[in-house]
């Protein structure tokens, strides 16, 4: 009869024992796969925020011009409020309300990557910048049909002095309303290029 000892000892003469499982070498076989899997993830990642930076800076400039149209919108407003003959106050209110349609008309091409932010029907932006993080950008939305850039129209002509002072307190307001996005999308610009990958 055999012992327990025995049988072993020709178990492994006989090749019959089960080789031990080396864990550091599968591990050194995966890292190489695990690796590549998270190298495409980072490279998907890095698309998605080139993308969206590409997004804020058409943005930017389509609002430096929508800034610099406002500032003309402002120009026979404020010509008004030193005009003390009603005649010509109302030929300025012509004049802004020319002005103000023009404005509210600019329309963002569909096609346009600022469209993205600025189309009249915009939703808020999600950039996905790593496996766990949707960075949420805000919209600006122009046209017609949009309270980004609420003007009133001088009903009155410009005849009151107080609709011309209303009529500039609104400027400003859009003013200082455009001045805080075009900051914030600044600001996402900046924490969206520290999340990109840095060359070693």
């Amino acid at each position: 009869m055999f012992s327990i000892s025995e049988l072993g000892k020709q178990k492994q003469s006989r090749g019959l024992v089960c080789p031990t499982l080396d864990a550091v070498a599968r591990m050194k076989k995966m890292s190489p796969l695990r690796n590549e899997s998270a190298g495409r993830l980072q490279a998907i990642h890095t698309d998605f925020i080139l993308d969206a930076i590409s997004v804020l800076d058409d943005t930017s400039a389509v609002l430096m011009t929508v800034r610099d149209n406002l500032r003309s919108v402002a120009e026979p407003v404020i010509a008004a409020s030193s005009e003390y003959v009603i005649a010509n106050r109302a030929l300025l209110a012509d004049d802004y309300e020319d002005r103000r349609q023009k404005l509210l008309s600019q329309t963002i091409d569909p096609q346009d990557a600022a469209a993205v932010l600025l189309g009249e029907h915009a939703q808020e932006y999600a950039v996905r910048v790593d496996q766990t993080l949707d960075y949420r950008i805000s919209t600006f939305p122009l046209g017609s049909s949009s309270q980004s850039l609420n003007l009133p129209a001088p009903k009155g002509g410009f005849r009151d002095k107080t609709e011309i002072r209303h009529t500039l307190i609104a400027v400003e307001t859009v003013l200082e309303r455009l001045d805080r996005k075009m900051k914030q999308y600044d600001a996402d610009r900046k924490y969206l290029h520290k999340k990109l990958p840095q060359a070693t």
